[in-house]
């Protein structure tokens, strides 16, 4: 499950891909807050014929970060590990 998009994303960009996608029927599940932006959000295509994706905050320096996207026909196995892990702490 390569990679196939790494970029860059505003916050405000994020929040608004966050909504087309629900409205399209897949699920965003967000953790792992961040320090300075979202934090780590999962895009999950919920059965439909959508792309998954990985938004994450990276460390730049004390005083900045980045909110970095990733796109995936599916998502990694370490993902879905890691919300398996949340879920069970959210229950």
């Amino acid at each position: 499950m390569t990679a196939k998009v790494k970029y860059s994303i505003s916050e405000a960009r994020l929040q608004q891909m966050m909504e087309e996608y629900q409205e399209k029927g897949g699920r965003v599940v967000g953790f792992d807050d961040g320090s300075l932006r979202t934090g780590t959000v999962l895009f999950l295509k919920n059965g439909q014929k959508l792309w998954e994706f990985v938004a994450y905050e990276e460390y730049l320096n004390e005083w900045s970060s980045d909110e970095i996207i990733i796109k995936y026909h599916n998502l990694p196995k370490k993902w879905l590990k890691r919300l398996e892990e949340y879920e069970k702490v959210s229950d």
